[in-house]
């Protein structure tokens, strides 16, 4: 049986297209410090500042992807979590630069497929 390595193409091709230009800023970065340090002998704490910066530049790129990844995520659990407490589905919305916006598409159309909830009405009237 042969395997399916991408089940989602938009979503797994912009994470590998993140990695790549990840790792080839990084690997620039290394091979420019290095040319440097050695022809115009920068000083260490010159070249420790801005491999912190630029460090520091993709964490903060890391945590935005990842924010990105999962806040529909969060979202999707915490609603499903909140029907198996005996809550009424409701629909939820992502942000516009949010993956996963088909998900967020098929729960909704699931949530408007359900029946309406009974009312319950107590005493004597009909």
């Amino acid at each position: 049986m042969r395997r399916k390595y991408f089940v989602d193409h938009k979503f797994q091709w912009t994470i590998v297209g993140y990695t790549i230009v990840i790792s080839l800023l990084t690997s620039m970065m290394h091979v420019t410090l290095a040319r440097l340090s050695v022809v115009h002998t920068l000083r260490m704490n010159i070249t420790v500042m801005i491999f912190a910066g630029f460090y520091l530049g993709i964490f903060i790129l890391a945590v935005l992807v990842s924010n990105r990844l999962a806040g529909p995520l969060y979202r999707l659990r915490r609603h499903l979590h909140e029907a198996v407490a005996g809550k009424r589905l409701q629909k939820i919305f992502f942000r516009d630069h949010d993956f996963f916006s088909d998900l967020n598409e098929a729960y909704n159309a699931y949530v408007d497929s359900l029946p309406p909830p009974e009312i319950k009405r107590e005493g004597g009237f009909s």
